[in-house]
């Protein structure tokens, strides 16, 4: 009887043991989220579920979501235009990940593990966007920034 309730104890430890272990390797991702599944050399992205064995892989959740990315620029920051007076310009960028796989991947290396902040897109991207607005106010009088506003969006783009 004793050694009985042992093997059934050591059983359903074991049983209780594994489920946990399976419970923890599932991984749910939410439809605004990819998981970038890192095992050894291997890596895959996933848009639904993985399963990330807790020692030998790594995940990172990456977010797909419309990030908005404001550069304001005025008083003694304000951009010149082709006739050097001083423009006081804002310029909000609206920036996400394609949904394709070799795009999250690009994503996931450069912006890292952690859940990217606004002060670290503003890092990553607030130079490139003043420059192209630069450029972009360089090609246009200060009379006709207003009433061009539609060339000046395609410049940025470019």
């Amino acid at each position: 009887m004793n050694e009985s309730l042992i093997v059934v104890g050591a059983v359903l430890l074991f049983a209780l043991g594994t489920m946990l272990y399976v419970w923890r390797a599932i991984v749910v991702v939410a439809p605004h989220e990819a998981l970038v599944i890192r095992a050894g050399h291997r890596t895959r992205v996933s848009f639904t579920v993985g399963v990330v064995v807790p020692i030998l892989m790594r995940a990172e959740k990456v977010d797909l979501r419309i990030q908005r990315l404001v550069v304001v620029r005025s008083g003694k920051d304000s951009l010149y235009c082709r006739d050097h007076f001083r423009v006081e310009a804002e310029l909000v960028a609206l920036v996400s990940v394609n949904p394709t796989e070799e795009d999250i991947l690009a994503a996931a290396q450069l912006l890292g593990p952690a859940p990217v902040a606004p002060e670290k897109l503003r890092d990553l991207f607030e130079v490139a966007l003043i420059e192209s607005l630069r450029g972009a106010l360089l090609g246009f009088d200060a009379e006709t920034i207003q009433q061009e506003l539609d060339a000046i969006h395609d410049r940025i783009l470019e």
